[in-house]
């Protein structure tokens, strides 16, 4: 009798789920960031691919805060088609929101912020973020403004130094936003680290 109805609930399984079901499942869109998968809508998978097809290195956050939620992967479809520009947002229901952009080329530097944190990757080496006051300079909104220096992995410093940029897969990368603490901020930074494959 139990080997009947084990029968019969695996028949109502396969059933509900269709006949790829084990594919399907397995298939569901999204990115692999140090070792786990990420999912991702279709939308955003493409836009990754697109950039992982192109040999543009994507450098994605693994230390996201709870109350964060992917909104956006732009890609700067005024700037050069074959080495695009992009930026990853993140946002709360507070409409608080925090960015990590990469450019090819073409950065300069902020303004100075009323102070700085210090921190450092294993990726990207010694970094600073700018901390805004509300309403001072380079900073209209109501809430703390974060600005990250741009900065570059190993590889894009020693083509730099070597004066053989620019290079497809060399990138410049920041962080900017609020709605986050000091720790969260240098947190989101530390934990950049390329994505390694898109399924």
């Amino acid at each position: 009798m139990k080997a009947a109805l084990r029968l019969i609930f695996s028949s109502l399984v396969v059933a509900s789920l269709g006949a790829c079901s084990l594919p399907c499942l397995a298939a569901s869109p999204g990115i692999t960031v140090g070792g786990k998968s990420v999912a991702l809508s279709a939308a955003q998978t493409k836009v990754i691919k697109s950039f992982k097809d192109l040999g543009v290195p994507v450098y994605f956050p693994t230390a996201v805060p709870g109350r964060f939620a992917l909104a956006s992967i732009k890609i700067d479809s005024m700037g050069d088609k074959d080495n695009p520009d992009y930026v990853i947002e993140f946002k709360d229901k507070k409409h608080h929101s925090f960015t990590v952009a990469s450019a090819y080329s073409g950065i300069g530097d902020g303004p100075d912020g009323d102070r700085s944190l210090k921190g450092k990757s294993k990726i990207f080496g010694p970094f600073t973020i700018d901390v805004f006051k509300p309403g001072s300079e380079g900073n209209g909104g109501k809430t703390v403004y974060y600005l990250g220096s741009w900065m570059q992995d190993k590889h894009t410093a020693e083509a730099e130094k070597k004066q053989k940029l620019p290079l497809k897969d060399c990138r410049y990368v920041h962080f900017l936003g609020d709605g986050v603490s000091d720790s969260e901020s240098l947190a989101i930074v530390e934990s950049l680290i390329p994505v390694t494959s898109v399924h």
